[in-house]
């Protein structure tokens, strides 16, 4: 349970021909959804996240530029792309060394070359908490019991 394909999301895809506009209506329909994903057939090429489409859309002329154009004149053409097995931690490590104006990208994960889902980095930070927090759990109760078997040695001598 500790590969990163174990918390990815399904996810909206397009094809790098779908208008910007369309996009903008599948992330104003869906406040929740914040990427999508951009692939030829099963295959990512790219990436859209919602901050970043509605930055570019909001700059001088940038709605009337781009809204009709196709996604892949403002999509990430270089985003983080992982493998399902890929160990939770290794794949925050990687997340964290990118340029901070990607930092909270999100991540594409595969299945046998073919797109899986996607992870938000919070969603990996959550998990890295939540083990964290079991671990330290399981080692208070160890010293715990280590702490009352010494004691109980004490009163046996």
């Amino acid at each position: 349970m500790n590969e990163i394909g174990h918390i990815s999301e399904k996810t909206h895809n397009v094809s790098q021909d779908a208008p910007v506009d369309c996009v903008k209506t599948i992330f104003d329909t869906d406040k929740s959804i914040h990427a999508v994903v951009v692939a030829e057939g099963s295959k990512p090429v790219g990436l859209v996240m919602k901050i970043h489409l509605n930055e570019k859309l909001s700059q001088r002329y940038g709605f009337s530029l781009f809204i009709k154009k196709p996604i892949f004149a403002v999509m990430d053409r270089y985003p983080m792309i992982v493998h399902h097995d890929e160990p939770i931690e290794d794949v925050s490590d990687k997340a964290m060394q990118r340029d901070n104006t990607r930092l909270y990208d999100h991540i594409i994960v595969l299945k046998n070359g073919s797109l899986h889902g996607i992870v938000a980095v919070r969603t990996i930070l959550n998990h890295l908490v939540k083990f964290q927090r079991e671990r330290s759990d399981i080692l208070e109760r160890y010293a715990s019991r280590l702490e009352q078997e010494g004691a109980d040695k004490e009163k046996a001598c």
